[in-house]
């Protein structure tokens, strides 16, 4: 009997230790998942507040930047910097001041903002791009020829899908007289941004200078239908629709922008020089 009464404890013993082990195992598993499950859900709130923390950075840039154009156009800069003074430190507007003082030929001051930006590795690589591209216009405007093309080389590396390093090259290249480099450049970066207005009618005057007019005319062409109720890019076309003898056209290009604008002055004085041109032919 003895045997058998030993043989029963350590079954009873074995039991008890197996349901021991399926507890801590089922606990630790439910445990695990339940966790899982928190973390997954927490992991989802970081990534949601983190969306709209990029969201509101986004929106903040942009509206920043508007006002620093906007306050550009009416002139008024001291105005302009105070009312930025909560946006200060954000890159793009920092950006955006530099080119202020650029076209204010404040060019070290303009590199004092651009530098620390340009040279931060924490930084996107567009964003850098885009502030040695500034850099390198900065350079060329205080006289730095190698300087500004080094900037302007080193901003297509960091993103060579951006079109402002391309820009920054073809401003380089008109100021040098490369006309046809500038063109080239141009045309690299007008393919990243078809719709960038400023883009196309600068490379519209400058396939004009170039000779290449049918360029010039395809980019204004393009730019009238990116904003066709502009009668100041109307009557652009119109003028060089009119230098190169295509008055079929201009009548039509003018038509459309002059029922827009019936009584614009710039088409009025269009119309009127084409009836005289007309009537000489």
């Amino acid at each position: 009997q003895r045997p058998l009464l030993w043989l029963f404890s350590f079954l009873a013993i074995v039991a008890v230790m197996l349901a021991s082990l399926w507890f801590s195992f089922e606990y630790g598993r439910r445990t695990a998942g339940y966790d899982s499950a928190n973390a997954g859900e927490h992991i989802g709130q970081l990534k949601a507040q983190l969306e709209q923390s990029k969201a509101e950075i986004i929106e903040t840039n942009r509206l920043a930047t508007m006002l620093v154009r906007n306050s550009r156009i009416d002139g008024d800069e001291s105005g302009a910097i105070l009312m930025l003074e909560d946006f200060r430190g954000r890159p793009l507007v920092e950006i955006e001041i530099a080119r202020w003082a650029i076209d204010a030929g404040r060019s070290v001051e303009a590199l004092d903002l651009l530098l620390p930006i340009a040279r931060r590795q924490a930084n996107p690589r567009g964003l850098r791009a885009q502030a040695w591209s500034t850099v390198a216009i900065a350079h060329d405007r205080g006289g730095t020829g190698d300087e500004a093309f080094a900037a302007a080389r080193h901003a297509v590396n960091l993103d060579p899908d951006s079109p402002a390093p391309y820009m920054a090259l073809a401003r380089l290249a008109q100021g040098s007289g490369d006309l046809e480099g500038a063109l080239e450049y141009l045309r690299r970066a007008w393919g990243m941004d078809p719709s960038d207005i400023g883009l196309l009618t600068w490379f519209a005057s400058v396939a004009e200078l170039a000779g290449e007019q049918e360029d010039a005319l395809l980019a204004l062409e393009r730019a009238v239908q990116v904003e066709p109720d502009s009668p100041d890019l109307a009557a652009r076309l119109v003028g060089l629709q009119l230098r190169t003898g295509r008055y079929a056209e201009a009548a039509m290009t003018l038509q459309e922008s002059l029922d827009r604008h019936p009584t614009d002055s710039g088409l009025l004085s269009l119309a009127e020089r084409l009836r005289r041109e007309i009537g000489v032919r």
